[in-house]
């Protein structure tokens, strides 16, 4: 049997069955990580929108966008006093990204704090209940504006 007489029969096999064979190759899961959160109210979206519109890089956007999810679920959790939540948040994101955003979004900075300190003041103090919920309902809007 020659090769082209072969071809052709694999061929006419394939058009033959290939609803069959369509139907058993599986899908090519597409790497966009999912992300839930809920969206959040328009003023906490607002608040956000023009520091998630200035970075620019989608790796930077997952990953800040993951950070403060995290951060936002765990903050919650935490007996702490202003201060420390603040820490906390600098110095994780420091763990976190190192200098690789570094300079590199220059509202994302201001951004944060102005959000912390309108939810905690300017001074020290065992962050209350209602606090961390603020705190909870303002960082997942950051997060959910980085993921949409």
């Amino acid at each position: 049997m020659s090769f082209r007489l072969l071809i052709g029969v694999v061929l006419v096999l394939v058009g033959v069955f290939w609803e069959d064979i369509k139907n058993s190759i599986p899908e090519i899961p597409d790497n966009k990580p999912i992300i839930t959160i809920d969206t959040p109210e328009n003023s906490l979206v607002d608040q956000w929108t023009e520091t998630c519109k200035s970075i620019k890089d989608p790796k930077d956007r997952v990953r800040l966008c993951v950070f403060n999810k995290v951060f936002a679920d765990r903050v919650v959790g935490y007996n702490a006093d202003a201060q420390q939540i603040n820490d906390l948040y600098v110095l994780a994101a420091k763990e976190v990204f190192g200098d690789s955003i570094k300079g590199k979004y220059d509202k994302l900075g201001p951004a944060a704090q102005e959000s912390m300190v309108s939810i905690l003041g300017e001074e020290n103090h065992i962050i209350t209940e209602s606090e961390k919920q603020n705190l909870n309902k303002a960082f997942l809007a950051f997060a959910w504006c980085l993921n949409n």
